[in-house]
């Protein structure tokens, strides 16, 4: 009597799991269809302007750079908030570091977060090194793959042209210029170059550290940077632009001026100044080039912790392995409940 009451008790257990088990499965597979769609929808219009001319007619523009996010998406709110209060914008250059993790839904979800903020204003962006890191569970081992980034945002650098300035994004998100950039790089000033009055560069990582007097240096490789001199110093640049070390500085590199931008959700690392920011820059009809750094305050969570989470592991590549687990589990378990009910039935005969 025992016996066959612990057999009709296991299998009313594991056929519960089962159902729960079936139930998650389904629930998981809407919920990941559901969000995939949502954030996929989200980013049809972003665009980087591969080899463009826009606004020819345009002597003056307005752009607005931020960088260094890392997933903090609540920071990177208040930031855009800020900035598209203050001015009125040609366009947005992310220079980099959105998100912590290259999973196509981490792009996803950002942008799906920064779209609405934009006011309609269109942003080209540029890879960070967490934009090419993939960073896998709870442990978050991380290594180096720069498909996810070329398959949602696309190239990894390029030129375009607006009005009278020719910009250039370029990618040293592995702390280094490859050959093959460096060499797309000189035929690109030898020849696009001649049909601008102004150039711009942007990049993530800085070839020299503008602040050596209190932050150890986070920059190019000695060769890269050697090279990508001597490929600079050929043409005019009006001007240099870099993300990557978490505040706002000014320098010079081959007699050029660069800049450094403030954190937009990272950690910020200038002392003097703690706060996140971001940078308004303005060209003028005459070619000159004003800078100017702005801060916003920001206390509480810095991100949704949940959403990202959810898109760094669970929505990413690792989907099929989680829907065939938990799909594993159901099916374990409707059969130890099948043959739980049998036993039981086989007892109460033999009575």
């Amino acid at each position: 009597m025992k016996i066959k009451s612990a057999f009709k008790i296991v299998s009313k257990i594991f056929f519960g799991i089962s159902i729960a088990a079936f139930v998650c499965a389904f629930l998981f597979l809407g919920a990941h269809t559901y969000f995939s769609d949502r954030y996929f929808n989200a980013i049809r219009d972003f665009h980087n302007p591969q080899s463009e001319f826009i606004a020819n007619d345009k002597s003056e523009i307005s752009i607005l750079l931020v960088s260094d996010t890392g997933s903090n998406n609540r920071v990177l709110r208040n930031v855009l908030s800020h900035a598209m209060d203050a001015n009125k914008y040609d366009f947005v250059m992310y220079m980099g570091d959105m998100t912590t993790n290259a999973s196509v839904t981490s792009y996803y979800w950002m942008l799906n977060d920064i779209k609405p903020l934009l006011n309609n204003t269109p942003m080209y962006t540029l890879p960070g090194n967490h934009d090419i890191t993939r960073r896998v569970g709870l442990t978050k081992k991380h290594y180096t793959d720069t498909s996810f980034y070329e398959t949602v945002i696309g190239a990894r650098y390029y030129w375009f042209g607006y009005g009278n300035t020719l910009f250039v994004t370029l990618d040293s998100s592995e702390q280094s210029l490859d050959d093959g950039q460096l060499v797309w790089l000189d035929n690109t000033l030898k020849k696009i170059r001649p049909m601008f009055k102004n150039c711009v560069i942007f990049g993530h990582v800085p070839p020299v550290n503008s602040r050596p007097d209190f932050f150890e240096a986070h920059i190019t490789d000695a060769e890269s940077t050697k090279k990508f001199e001597s490929i600079i110093k050929k043409y005019k640049i009006n001007a240099m632009f870099f993300g990557h070390v978490h505040f706002f500085s000014h320098a010079k590199f081959a007699n050029i001026d660069f800049w450094t931008t403030p954190a937009s959700g990272q950690s910020v690392r200038n002392p003097e100044n703690p706060r996140f920011g971001y940078i308004t820059v303005k060209i003028n009809k005459n070619g000159r080039i004003d800078v100017t750094p702005d801060y916003v305050d920001f206390s509480g969570p810095k991100r949704d912790f949940f959403t990202e989470w959810f898109t760094r592991d669970v929505m990413s590549v690792k989907v099929r392995m989680i829907i065939t687990a938990i799909l594993k589990i159901a099916l374990t378990s409707l059969i130890i409940a099948f043959l739980c009910r049998i036993m039981a039935q086989q007892q109460r005969e033999s009575i």
